[in-house]
């Protein structure tokens, strides 16, 4: 998947990624804002889309802060349409 990410930035050391296809569904869900109501519902849903992005990072992170916990890398987070995903370097011995 990493050919198809683009890196965004780095938080608490674990690289951000946005990938490709997310692009896809940004640009069509503000072409159907346009079409639907011009700029003001094309703003709209980029403030929606925006706030949405927040929070599956947040969501991400959190995932990242309890695999820490237990000793677990996480080299990288992957935010797709579909939602993200965080990438651990191992997955846990036993289950907690």
């Amino acid at each position: 998947m990493k050919r198809w990410s683009i890196h965004l930035f780095r938080v608490l050391g674990i690289r951000l990624e946005l990938h490709v296809t997310f692009l896809l569904l940004v640009a069509w869900y503000l072409f159907s804002g346009w079409q639907d109501g011009g700029l003001e519902a094309s703003s709209t849903r980029a403030i929606s889309l925006l706030l949405i992005f927040t929070t599956v990072v947040l969501h991400e992170l959190g995932h990242c802060m309890a695999a820490r916990k237990y000793g677990i890398e996480v080299p990288r987070i992957v935010i797709l349409p579909i939602g993200g995903m965080a990438q651990f370097s191992r997955m846990p011995r036993e289950p907690r």
